[in-house]
Formats: C-alpha cells, structure tokens, sequence
C-alpha cells in the first residue's frame, strides 16, 4: 500500500481513517495545470460576454450575473436547462408556494438538476407588502428561474468565481437583475453581436 499523503494524514486526524468515507482515491486530472488554463480561458470569455451584452448588475459593491447570463455561460459550456416538474404546495401559514424542478442537459445527458421555491412569505423578508399582489403565475416563473439558476451555479461556481462574480445571489441582487431585464428588453441579435465581438477582441 502506497504511503498516505499529507493531506489522508489530516482527514484520518479529524475524521477517523479516510477508507471509511473515500472509497477511491482521488487523482489529479491530467495536466491540471492545462485544464486550469482552459477555465481561465472560459472565464475571461463569460466576462467579456457577459459584460458587453448588459448581463451583469452590481449590488453594495458586488457583481452578479442576471439569470439570462448564467443560460449565456452555459451554453458556452453546451449546457441546456428543461423543467421538470413544477409543485403547488402551501407555507406553513397556508400561502400558496410553487416549487419548480429542473434538469441540465449536455448533448442530450442529464448531468445536473435542482430546484427552486417561490411563496408569497416572501413579502416579510423583502418587506414589500406589493409582493402578495403579484400574480400566481409570477411564483411559477420565479421558481423556475431559481432553479435553473441553481443548477448552473452547482455546474459553474467556478468559472464563475474565476471570472470575478459573486456565486451566491442575495434577494436584493435578485431582484435587481429582474428589474433590469425587464425594463431592457434583449433578443439573441443583440446577444450574438456581443458574443461575437468579445470573440474578435480577444
């Protein structure tokens, strides 16, 4: 048996023999110093793109990316997102809460998933008593919007942070980006353009 790294040492110190909870060891990938490089790469890419076609905001200093700019990144990954399911279910104080399930496909394999909720408990929190008003079917869009988030962000946390972008979104953020979206329409014109010219300026 090969001799235990640095780090078997540390895991068996704190959690007791590391052959109870890894099975395997893990390897590096080949060349990690190449597929760093690639991610790098990527990021600096989304940056550009995402940047030049207006999908980014910037909350109390920080920068995030609105939900058309995570569909953006993935598909640069080759990425597609499809919902699932969706569930109508009640908060504990009776309110109505839809939770929507959504799977990431790559070339036609599911490689990811998640879900998303949106209730109208919300409006203690944001307080905005505006935000019991909004249509049912506003829930629906928002969880589905959450979820496909998710899915993406547990995909692409990192060459997101590599690109110098908040992983976690806040409610404010959130809500932000949604503003801004609507009140600045895009089609897939505007979005190719800004794709192609980051691709050309590189």
């Amino acid at each position: 048996m090969s001799e235990a790294t640095e780090l078997e040492k540390r895991f068996d110190e704190v959690y007791g023999p590391a052959e109870q909870y890894m099975p395997a060891r893990l390897e590096p990938v080949e060349q990690p110093a190449l597929a760093l490089r690639r991610f790098v790469d990527a990021a600096k890419l989304a940056k550009d793109v995402i940047t030049k076609a207006g999908f980014e905001i910037e909350v109390a200093g920080r920068k995030y990316i609105t939900a058309r700019g995570w569909m953006v990144l993935g598909s640069m990954f080759g990425l597609t997102v499809r919902t699932t399911r969706i569930e109508h279910r009640e908060t504990p104080t009776g309110k109505p809460q839809v939770v929507a399930y959504v799977e990431v496909l790559r070339h036609g394999t599911v490689i990811g998933g998640a879900a998303g909720t949106a209730d109208y408990e919300e409006a203690a929190w944001r307080k905005d008593e505006t935000w019991n008003a909004r249509p049912y079917s506003h829930l629906v869009s928002l969880a589905q919007t959450r979820a496909a988030r998710k899915a993406l962000q547990l995909l692409l946390s990192h060459v997101v942070a590599l690109a110098g972008y908040e992983v976690e979104e806040l409610p404010e953020a959130e809500e932000k980006a949604k503003e801004q979206e609507r009140a600045r329409e895009i089609d897939i014109e505007t979005i190719a353009k800004a794709i192609q010219k980051a691709l050309l300026e590189r």
